[in-house]
């Protein structure tokens, strides 16, 4: 009453509960197989009692979209590319040797452009696994302050551009994967060390943060390189040239594998 009935997302809040569900596209459905679209998937790997989630998210790599638009012509744009959730995919248990079965078999099913995977702490082994078995890009993004703070600005500002989208049809939302997606984005909780964003799960017994971390962890795979101008792609399966550019070299000191 305090607030007029309103959220107040600088006590706390990562996302704005209203605006957050008009992402949903009510005549979407979960997909579960497609090998025509592009796709890139983001798998934060359960610890303890968390689950691992993947998730899938159609990228159409073909339309970039500029953000940062450099003035020189001698220094990259930045782009980003509109993103939208096509499954939800969750494991149980913390047998990662099963595990790392059950992943290959939910990537097989789509046509994969690259994986982004948690790779802190056991996930580093698999990480390293799957990359030296899967025919795309896999990057492994290890968790500390700086990195998920760089992860989760960059998956707020694509929320509220409205780049990013998910399944919301009256039968998805029927499943358990949907109602956990939704209730572990509300229940986000977001402050600061700093300079740098935290954001996580309540402190709070039974609360998580798999599919935030996952989604997340999906749509900065859906980062572009710098791209020198003009903007050309001959096909979504050309990889995009990378530029060392100040924003090429901060991305590799986030995603480098630990040693």
């Amino acid at each position: 009453m305090a607030y007029n009935l309103k959220w107040v997302l600088e006590r706390g809040m990562f996302v704005d509960p209203i605006k957050f569900g008009a992402l949903g596209d009510v005549n979407l459905n979960t997909v579960h197989t497609d090998f025509r679209a592009v796709h890139v998937a983001g798998i934060d790997l359960g610890k303890s009692s968390d689950s691992t989630v993947i998730t899938i998210v159609e990228v159409d790599f073909t339309k970039p979209v500029i953000v940062e638009k450099s003035q020189d012509l001698n220094s990259p744009d930045f782009v980003v590319y509109e993103t939208t959730v096509k499954n939800w995919v969750e494991i149980l248990g913390d047998d990662y040797e099963v595990q790392y079965h059950q992943i290959m078999d939910v990537l097989k099913n789509y046509n994969m452009h690259r994986l982004v995977i948690d790779a802190t702490a056991v996930g580093s082994p698999i990480a390293d696994r799957l990359s030296a078995n899967l025919p795309y890009e896999v990057i492994p993004y290890v968790f500390g302050t700086q990195s998920k703070s760089h992860l989760y600005k960059h998956y707020d500002g694509e929320i509220k551009s409205g780049r990013f989208k998910y399944p919301a049809s009256p039968e998805v939302k029927e499943t358990r994967e949907y109602r956990k997606f939704e209730k572990q984005h509300i229940d986000l909780q977001k402050g600061y060390s700093g300079q740098y964003l935290v954001v996580g799960h309540p402190d709070e017994r039974g609360a998580h943060d798999d599919y935030p971390d996952s989604t997340a962890l999906a749509v900065w795979g859906e980062r572009g390189e710098g791209v020198a101008k003009p903007v050309m792609e001959d096909s979504p399966f050309k990889e995009i040239r990378q530029i060392k550019s100040p924003f090429y070299n901060a991305r590799n000191s986030i995603t480098a594998r630990r040693r």
